[in-house]
Formats: C-alpha cells, structure tokens, sequence
C-alpha cells in the first residue's frame, strides 16, 4: 500500500491506524504489547515501535521499548534492500512510567543496538519518551514522543496487539510485515 495513493497523508494520524493490525482488549487497560508505525516524510524513514508493558503497582508500569527505524519512501513500509546511505537499525530500551487513569507515560533514558542490518558510519539515537492516553473504546494509545531529538511532540498511535508477551511472529524483532 502505498499511503498517499490511499487518500492517506504520509505520517499522518490515520495513516499510521492504516497500517496497524486489529486490537486486542485485555483486562487491564495498560499492560501488554502496543505497536505503532510511522513514516516520517521530512526525514523520508519509517519507525515501527513495540512497547511492552508491565503493570507494577496501580500507577507504576515497566518494560521495554523496541524501535525498528528504516531510510525509506511512503511506500516502503517494510525495510527495502539496503542501498548507499540508507539504514536499517533496530534498537532496545528499559523504560518505565506512569499510570494516572487512562493517562500514562513510558520512556527510557538509554538504548541498545540490537541489530544494524543497513548501518550507517555515524549512527546516533535518543531513547523516546511516550506520553497520552489510552482509549479503551478502541484499543489504542494515542501519544506523542519526546526523544530531546527530532522527535518533539511527533505524534504516534499504538495498538495494542497482546494482553502479555507479543504473540509468536510479533515479537519485538520480528519483521515490520508481521505488523501489517
């Protein structure tokens, strides 16, 4: 699918919803796996986020942030074939948060790479930061990510996907087609 050809504009709110699988309810309105992808047209790259968050106490969560960033066009929402200047990297971050009814945040203040299948010579990143709320309606947390870097109040739209662990073909290194 290529998004602009949908009606869709590239990065936008209801172009991120597009390209994400049917949710998932679970009793707790929190805790599970989230998943978002995003294709941002300035930086022509794409971003596919899995949060995977554990309830510690009624207002504490924890868990992991995994981002799945590639060079791309609006069509190539999967990874294309790594070309000269593209990247392709796969980082994972620690993070906890913040439950306060349906709102939350969840960030880290560090990441690993854990997979460079495009690398690039100077690669750097900022561990992200997610605040917003949770619509239980539609299973989806709809925030903003604060990294201190380019990413200043950019908008993401996480599914849920899994009450618990992500289910087997939708882990937090699986493929960006898994995703769809």
């Amino acid at each position: 699918m290529i998004l602009g050809s949908a009606g869709l504009i590239p990065g936008s709110v209801d172009a991120q919803r597009a390209l994400l699988p049917p949710p998932i309810t679970c009793d707790d309105p929190v805790a599970g796996v989230w998943r978002a992808h995003r294709y941002d047209p300035r930086a022509e790259d794409w971003a596919l986020f899995t949060l995977t968050i554990t309830r510690e106490s009624e207002d504490r969560i924890t868990g992991t942030i995994v981002s799945h960033m590639w060079s791309g066009s609006a069509g190539d929402y999967s990874p294309p074939v790594c070309m000269p200047g593209g990247m392709d990297y796969t980082v994972r971050m620690n993070a906890s948060g913040t439950v306060n009814g349906q709102r939350i945040t969840f960030g880290a203040q560090t990441y690993r790479v854990v997979r460079a299948s495009c690398p690039i010579p100077f690669f750097g990143y900022n561990a992200d930061h997610f605040t917003g709320t949770i619509d239980e309606t539609i299973q989806e947390f709809q925030s903003v990510n604060n990294d201190g870097g380019r990413d200043i109040n950019a908008p993401y739209v996480f599914r849920r996907i899994s009450c618990g662990p992500p289910p087997a073909g939708m882990g937090p290194l699986a493929s960006p087609d898994d995703a769809r």
